[in-house]
């Protein structure tokens, strides 16, 4: 019943509405001195009257004790209390067969995850991927300033796709390298080979030879890819320890064409992303949110931020089929650029779709039947080309030896070339 009590009463008492006390006259100076006895004697009084009511209650129906009142109607039977009264005993049994079973239950089950515990969509995809992600420690030997050799080192990345031991990374990684250490995050250490590179992809296979089992990750698909779309960034960014680095953004766009850096040949069919790219990050994997690589990634732009550019798996894996499972790709040795209304307007272009070439490698296919930068391809045999996407998957139908015709806009007039496709170069 104490939580019944008032302190009410205490707030009555004051020196401007209290004046007498039992009769007694009382001025300021006096309830200043005995206002504390009068408050506890006030509180006291209520309390126990509070308790003596309360304590009548109970003895006045011992039956009610633990019911709540309910109101009967003058013309109420006694059957019908009894039954209610009946009724609400069967009710509070009830009650406590569930307050019994609650405090039984295993306090665990009653006890559900927060947000907090979740993984997130990225830390689900970055685990799968991340044990794959391994750190190249890169020695090339070069010639110093007073024409002695010298050894000089550097560091990227690379991802395992393939359980044998085969790693994707950047050519302008590996160019060059006298020896290549291959570090995995949970510590093994291993020697790789160059199998296979490609300048003109910025593309190459390392080979680390192991019965050790290895973590592998999982290539998917580029072709499918959409602006906006959620990516990872993984790789061993300024070569720091404890283990690769993950950036987050978005697809920028698609099938961008870059100038290569220090005479290295253009580009092709690369993904934009704003996901951060820092040096030691190149040839690491550009993952989507299912864990797969969409991406190997190679350059970004200094005086930019937020724009850093990775090669599509797509051509990746063509690459990988040719070096890793020797088979031969088809080749035609120009380098092209996806047109769009803007370009066509910004360099008076006759037409607004196709693949603007913007580099023919010399002594190419393409060369020899005298394809041109600024030619655009508009078909090859009877496929509408609008991309360099499109152009790499209808290549894929051919092998090299093969004829094909293609049509281009030339100065505004459409002509028509035959052209053998030859065999991709690599270097081994």
């Amino acid at each position: 019943m104490i939580a019944g009590c008032s302190r009410e009463p205490a707030s009555l008492i004051s020196p401007t509405s209290c004046t007498t006390l039992e009769g007694v006259p009382v001025n300021s100076r006096t309830f200043s001195k005995f206002a504390p006895l009068i408050a506890i004697v006030l509180l006291f009084s209520l309390l126990v009257s509070a308790c003596s009511s309360g304590l009548s209650t109970s003895r006045s129906d011992d039956s009610a004790v633990g019911e709540t009142p309910v109101a009967v109607t003058d013309d109420a039977s006694a059957e019908t209390t009894s039954g209610e009264t009946e009724n609400a005993d069967s009710s509070d049994d009830a009650d406590l067969e569930i307050d019994v079973a609650t405090d039984d239950a295993d306090p665990e089950n009653d006890e559900e995850p927060g947000p907090a515990d979740e993984r997130s969509p990225v830390e689900l995809a970055v685990q799968q991927v991340k044990p794959a992600v391994v750190f190249l420690a890169v020695q090339v030997q070069t010639t110093g300033p007073l024409g002695m050799p010298e050894q000089q080192e550097g560091v990227g990345s690379g991802v395992i796709f393939d359980e044998e031991g085969f790693i994707l990374t950047n050519n302008h990684v590996i160019e060059d390298a006298t020896m290549i250490d291959v570090v995995l995050p949970d510590g093994r250490t291993f020697e790789g080979t160059v199998i296979g590179r490609s300048p003109e992809r910025d593309l190459a296979v390392v080979d680390i030879d192991t019965d050790e089992e290895l973590p592998v990750a999982e290539l998917g698909r580029s072709d499918s890819l959409r602006i906006g779309q959620s990516v990872v960034a993984i790789g061993n960014a300024l070569g720091l320890p404890g283990g690769p680095t993950v950036t987050t953004g978005v697809v920028s766009a698609l099938g961008r064409t870059i100038q290569g850096s220090m005479g290295q040949p253009p580009m092709e069919n690369l993904i934009q992303t704003d996901a951060a790219i820092n040096p030691g990050n190149s040839g690491g994997p550009l993952i989507n949110l299912n864990g797969e690589v969409i991406g190997i990634n190679t350059a970004r732009i200094q005086q930019a931020e937020g724009i850093g550019f990775a090669v599509s798996v797509d051509t990746a894996r063509q690459f990988v089929q040719q070096v890793v499972d020797q088979e031969p790709q088809p080749f035609i040795g120009i380098t092209g650029l996806d047109l769009s209304a803007a370009i066509a307007q910004q360099y008076q272009l006759p037409v607004d779709r196709g693949v603007l070439v913007v580099e023919v490698s010399p002594n190419t296919p393409a060369d020899e039947v005298g394809i041109r930068p600024g030619d655009i391809l508009l078909m090859l045999n009877d496929v509408e080309i609008e991309t360099v996407q499109q152009l790499q998957s209808a290549l894929t139908d051919y092998q090299p030896g093969d004829e094909v015709t293609l049509t281009l806009n030339r100065d505004g007039s459409e002509i028509e070339i035959d052209l053998t496709l030859g065999e991709s170069p690599i270097v081994r």
